[in-house]
């Protein structure tokens, strides 16, 4: 059963508030992928009206720390 939008929100600020350990603990060049082992399983149990959400929370944590580009330059 999917997350609650509350659930889903604590979830995300919980990772967020790891995300800082996570760059501390792992290579420059293994925090996106000891990231995602964390990340993936709430994107997984968000629902289908609340993933969007929930990608652009995630997004948005590692945009602010310079992991990845805002815009992935792809028209649309």
């Amino acid at each position: 059963m999917p997350w609650t939008r509350a659930q889903l929100d604590a979830e995300l600020a919980a990772l967020e508030a790891r995300l800082s350990e996570i760059e501390r603990e792992a290579d420059r060049h293994d925090v996106l992928s000891r990231f995602a082992l964390s990340a993936n399983p709430i994107l997984e149990a968000a629902a289908a009206d609340d993933y969007a959400h929930a990608l652009d929370r995630v997004q948005a944590m590692l945009a602010a720390r310079g992991l990845v580009l805002e815009d992935d330059g792809v028209a649309g």
